[in-house]
């Protein structure tokens, strides 16, 4: 069976310099696409990606820097990073065809706190980051993939609700929708206890490279959509 030609296609990576965010980009590349490495505050981590990903899998690769926060209330919203990632994209490439929504927040300090501890402004923070930008994205690019009847939208959150809402819709126009939701991944900004891997069922943590691994997965079938994978070692039955 003749692989997939991916290289007309344009993937916009949102976190994309963290460690599963570069093993996504790098995923991606080496199938041909070209990659929009988004990212929050470290320009040369980016650009380092960028960089690498030109001269490794000789397609293009550009950088834009997004707080994923800010997307204003309206489209004429005067403060709208997300708006402008998303045109910008279309300005330097043309329009993502693969949208991986891999921006997240996590209430770090609270983990294991009660809700009461957990204050107004640290929820909200984290809802912009891992909901209302990803929705605004998504929304965004939608368009013009019903436009060309084509589109891969992917979550790395368990955005349940909206993904399969979206799933059911956009599966006419040739848009897949699916989610992954990792847990215990090493190599990443997220320090685990040495113990950890322990109570793992595979006895190990996970690598970043394997959630590209099914981010790849997702975006070479047309026939899988509406889920959500859990790439945990089996540690959360589904």
């Amino acid at each position: 069976m003749q692989s997939p030609d991916f290289s007309k296609d344009i993937a916009l990576v949102t976190g994309a310099t963290g460690g599963i965010g570069k093993s996504i980009c790098n995923a991606l590349a080496s199938l041909g696409c070209s990659v929009v490495v988004n990212y929050f505050s470290n320009d040369k981590k980016a650009e380092d990606l960028a960089e690498h990903i030109k001269s490794a899998y000789s397609t293009k690769a550009i950088t834009v820097k997004a707080d994923m926060r800010d997307y204003g209330q309206s489209s004429n919203a005067p403060t709208k990073q997300v708006r402008a990632l998303h045109a910008e994209v279309l300005k330097q490439l043309g329009p993502p065809t693969i949208l991986v929504n891999n921006a997240g927040s996590a209430l770090r300090k609270y983990r294991l706190q009660s809700i009461e501890d957990v204050s107004l402004e640290e929820f909200e923070t984290s809802w912009r980051i891992n909901c209302g930008s990803q929705f605004l994205l998504t929304q965004l690019c939608m368009p013009t993939m019903r436009e060309v009847g084509y589109g891969r939208v992917i979550f790395i959150s368990t955005l349940h609700g909206l993904i399969h809402w979206l799933a059911a819709n956009y599966a006419k126009d040739g848009i897949t929708v699916n989610g992954v939701a990792p847990a215990l991944i090493g190599n990443t900004e997220i320090a685990f206890p040495s113990n950890m891997q322990r109570r793992v069922p595979v006895q190990r943590l996970g690598k970043p490279e394997e959630i590209a691994e099914t981010i790849l997965w997702m975006v070479k079938t047309s026939y899988v959509t509406n889920k959500i994978v859990g790439v945990d070692g089996g540690m959360y039955p589904q």
